[in-house]
């Protein structure tokens, strides 16, 4: 990085579901950022529908596809007076792996923080036979379960929690807009981009929109596109050091007057 704090001046949206702690923020702010936190998402733990110890022991994989499913799994282990059971365990990033460590367990981890990751993991290559159950929020994609059902496993997935649109930072986030406080929005997800555009009017959603958006990778670049946003910047993957490298990049740039560039995935930065 060109200087000690390449964020330095620059305020930035967060809006996804708080989480402690939160290395993607810590990671900005140490950058110089100035970040505004306004989840616009919640995160709900649904009630156990019976004993989740007894659950998972019938499986022969473990698949968690966030950092809050690992979390609430293993709170509601240890309310039973249980742990997990001697099985394999996957995990979709380092950040949902860490809790899972921290109980002394081998976590097998893709390089790529999605469903396509888990997809290339060797340990998820031969599964025919196997009861794979994944841990997960409800709704999100169904690629995961798909194609391991198509490799030949018996699937089950296990919704331990909701996310649910939160508009009370609606008017919080409007006045931050129309101060001109924030130049950049981080949207880690379509959900968290379309939970943040139904907490504003039409006047607010068009400043928000002229914002440089924090996105990681194509499939939510492609989804800001259709909500109107023109100016990306498009990150490796959705990790912390990913989402924060890129922000840096594009910022060293611009305040540079080098007129943008490209991040190296063949994806517009902003100019």
């Amino acid at each position: 990085m060109a200087t000690e704090r390449p964020l330095a001046g620059l305020g930035v949206l967060l809006v996804r579901a708080a989480r402690a702690p939160d290395r993607f923020a810590e990671g900005l702010e140490a950058a110089g950022a100035r970040v505004y936190r306004h989840p616009v998402l919640a995160i709900r733990p649904l009630p156990p529908a019976g004993s989740l110890a007894r659950r998972l022991a019938r499986a022969d994989l473990l698949i968690f596809t966030s950092r809050n499913a690992a979390e609430l799994a293993l709170a509601r282990l240890a309310a039973e007076g249980e742990t997990l059971p001697p099985v394999p365990l996957a995990a979709v990033g380092p950040e949902t792996a860490a809790p899972l460590a921290e109980s002394g367990r081998a976590v097998a981890v893709p390089a790529r923080r999605d469903s396509e990751g888990l997809l290339a993991l060797p340990e998820l290559a031969a599964v025919r036979g196997r009861r794979v159950l994944i841990l997960a929020g409800e709704g999100g994609r169904e690629l995961l379960r798909e194609a391991l059902r198509e490799r030949g496993a018996e699937v089950e997935k296990l919704a331990l929690y909701r996310r649910e649109a939160d508009r009370s930072q609606g008017a919080a986030i409007a006045a931050r807009l129309a101060r001109g406080e924030v130049e950049a929005v981080a949207l880690h997800s379509g959900e968290t981009l379309d939970a943040l555009l139904a907490c504003l009017d039409p006047p607010d959603r068009r400043r928000l929109t002229a914002l440089a958006a924090l996105v990681p990778g194509r499939r939510v670049a492609e989804l800001a596109r259709r909500r109107g946003f023109a100016r990306l910047v498009v990150a490796e993957s959705a990790l912390a050091e990913a989402m924060v490298e890129a922000l840096c990049d594009w910022y060293t740039s611009r305040r540079a007057g080098s007129g943008g560039g490209s991040n190296g995935r063949g994806e517009p930065k902003l100019p």
